[in-house]
């Protein structure tokens, strides 16, 4: 299984459907099933700008409880825009909680699966592959 690591609290965010769009400087070339990754890396206010961090307190998501090194959902990547027309078609929510700068790129989420309990799990850079995920994730939803 295809799994990212991302920083906190942008994995929570996926993983409760409050963030549909992943931006990123690189597009995505394979779309499809990818599980998120919660990076250890802790949560820092300065990572977010002063409406971002509003909109996560309107969005009820405190950082004192986010989880790290773990797996915390299962979505589909279904598309790949460039950021600079992308941005013109997203929610302010989605505008909020991404970097929308030009020759960014932006991938559509569909279809979070948000696991029962986090799983740990050592993440890494870019994508990586999770041999046994799709094993233990059976079942799961």
């Amino acid at each position: 299984m295809r799994v990212i690591s991302l920083w906190q609290p942008w994995a929570e965010l996926i993983a409760r459907g409050l963030k549909t769009w992943e931006t990123r400087s690189w597009p995505v070339k394979q779309f499809g099933e990818v599980a998120i990754h919660a990076a250890k890396r802790k949560f820092r206010d300065e990572d977010m700008t002063r409406e971002a961090r509003m909109q996560l307190l309107m969005d009820d998501v405190d950082p004192y409880w986010l989880k790290y090194g773990a797996v915390l959902c299962v979505c589909d990547i279904v598309a790949c825009v460039q950021a600079e027309t992308g941005r013109n078609h997203i929610s302010e929510r989605d505008r909020l909680y991404g970097d929308w700068s030009d020759e960014r790129f932006g991938w559509r989420l569909e279809n979070v699966r948000r696991l029962p309990e986090p799983l740990a799990l050592k993440g890494h850079q870019g994508f990586f592959y999770w041999p046994e995920g799709k094993r233990i994730l059976e079942g799961a939803f």
